[in-house]
């Protein structure tokens, strides 16, 4: 508990001004880029940050500028008089020296700053100076600037950012800002701890920019969601009920994540924790600003609905056997897997410690979601205690405890997981099929994958036997990914083909390659 003591006093007293690293910052934003270089290409960035003229995400974000082939840079403060946190502020020369500075706004009105555009030089990007590295700008260059080092490239001052008061505080609740919500494409931030749950569910109303919606028909796939973002929080908060069902129906996830999930912000409050590693700051040349400490706060995270690769690198697990009798964790090697008292899962303490040839349901900590591969493993629930359902049929309420239990002591928050294989390799399933149904091992073949099947199929369904994914048709097939790699070009083939193709409904070609249609399938595998 004491590790958290930080953020714990922040959160009670409104006190939560953490400001990110910039090289926690870059670690993050290039996982994305290294998994889709397109990422945010044309794309309009929000910063609704405090203060973004010193903000190292305002800073990061206008130094890619170009690199990332951005349309438009928007950052956002709030006035230093709405702030819960009182301190000897002082405005920076970059205010003070501009025209537009008064004095009496300053301290009441919140500050908007967009980058569009180079406005300093008389050709686009002409060598702009040198050190502390390239800062670029909007130019319409069809390709990423090579060159990326410090002070290589070309480079855009501070000055290219333009700015003017908003007419309120710069609350992100407030109508201007949430205008520039609906704007932007993506939103990129580190909100207060404080307002988080109340934060993503400002993101969430946001509505489609119109540079995404426009144009659309109804043969495109429509799987883009209306804002995209990547926000700093609590580790705690997937277990939110206004967050975890979004994780468990794969709306958002966890981004590639501080180291140990612990962050080192620049913060108006004083740390006394021995794990400030001020050393290694001064050794890279960190300099801590003027009025601000630096302060350590463990169970951090990224949360965002932006894909990246190490989401999908699944696990390297041992079987059961292998983990009781090798395992580094003493409460399973020797001993083995606890059921709960409570729930229809097992006890899994660890991530590492997941058996690979386990077919029923797990219970994992929250810091599972950290390795979590969507194609590895489905997430069924969360312990009953964060929201009502949350374990999805698991807890046994005679037990009159929401929290699971084993041997009648509470177990932290956990998170409810299958393999999405039940564990069994393609051996083991065919041996389980000659066992189950008198097959000689000659006459059976193991084709993987998912079934089409006649919605009659419901009256023999046995939900031990198969899993039902989804169903095809429309809008709830599209859903469920029926035809979601074709191309709008390549629905408007299919039509002109064949009148009876619609967007979401299974086709398939016959043996003299025709367009053949499909009534209702019902999508289902292997359950084991």
């Amino acid at each position: 508990m004491a590790k958290n003591q930080n953020l714990s006093q922040a959160k009670s007293a409104k006190n939560d001004e953490f400001y990110t690293q910039y090289a926690d910052i870059q670690k993050e934003i290039n996982a994305y880029i290294e998994y889709n270089p397109d990422v945010f290409r044309g794309k309009t960035v929000l910063l609704p940050c405090d203060d973004p003229e010193w903000s190292n995400f305002t800073k990061f974000f206008a130094q890619n500028f170009e690199y990332f082939g951005l349309k438009k840079l928007i950052s956002t403060s709030y006035a230093i008089e709405s702030k819960k946190y009182k301190t000897d502020w002082q405005p920076t020369l970059f205010e003070t020296e501009n025209p537009l500075y008064n004095a009496d706004k300053s301290r009441i009105k919140g500050k908007i700053f967009t980058l569009e555009r180079d406005t300093n030089s008389p050709a686009p990007l002409a060598g702009r100076g040198s050190g502390g590295g390239e800062m670029l700008s909007s130019t319409n260059s069809p390709a990423p600037l090579a060159g990326r080092g410090q002070g290589a490239g070309k480079r855009l001052d501070i000055n290219d950012l333009e700015w003017h008061y908003l007419e309120g505080d710069g609350d992100f609740r407030s109508a201007e800002v949430t205008a520039l919500r609906d704007e932007a494409d993506i939103i990129i931030t580190n909100p207060p701890f404080s307002l988080f749950r109340e934060f993503l569910a400002w993101i969430l109303a946001g509505t489609q920019p119109s540079s995404v919606a426009a144009g659309k028909t109804a043969l495109e796939d429509e799987c883009v969601p209306a804002k995209q973002f990547l926000i700093i929080g609590n580790m705690n908060a997937i277990t939110y009920k206004e967050v975890f069902p979004l994780i468990k129906e794969n709306k958002m996830w966890l981004g590639k994540g501080f180291t140990r999930s612990c962050a080192h912000f620049f913060s108006p409050f004083e740390s006394d924790s021995k794990y400030l590693e001020i050393d290694r700051f001064n050794k890279l040349g960190i300099s801590v600003p003027q009025g601000l400490y630096v302060t350590r706060v463990a169970g951090i995270c990224w949360f965002t609905n932006l894909d990246h690769g190490r989401r999908h690198q699944p696990l390297q697990l041992m079987t059961m056997a292998d983990n009781i009798k090798f395992s580094r964790h003493k409460e399973i090697k020797g001993i083995g897997y606890q059921h709960y008292d409570n729930y229809d899962a097992i006890e899994v303490p660890y991530t590492d410690a997941i058996p690979a040839d386990y077919v029923e349901c797990i219970g994992v900590p929250i810091s599972f979601l950290d390795k979590y591969n969507p194609e590895q493993f489905t997430i069924i629930g969360a312990t009953e205690s964060e929201g009502k359902g949350f374990s999805m049929g698991l807890w046994n309420p005679e037990s009159g405890v929401a929290q699971a239990l084993v041997k009648g002591e509470r177990v932290y928050k956990r998170i409810f997981i299958k393999a999405n294989r039940g564990g069994l390799n393609i051996n083991e399933l065919r041996e389980y099929i000659i066992n189950i149904y008198g097959y000689q091992p000659e006459e059976v073949t193991i084709i993987s994958g998912i079934m089409g099947v006649p919605i009659s199929f419901l009256d023999k369904y046995n939900p031990e036997q198969f899993e039902i994914i989804g169903i095809d048709g429309g809008d709830m097939g599209v859903s469920y990914g029926v035809g979601a790699k074709l191309t709008k070009q390549e629905c408007a083939e299919r039509f002109a083909e064949h009148k009876g193709f619609r967007r979401g409904k299974l086709c398939y070609r016959d043996e003299q390659g025709v367009l053949q249609m499909n009534y209702r399938r019902i999508l289902i595998r292997w359950k084991r």
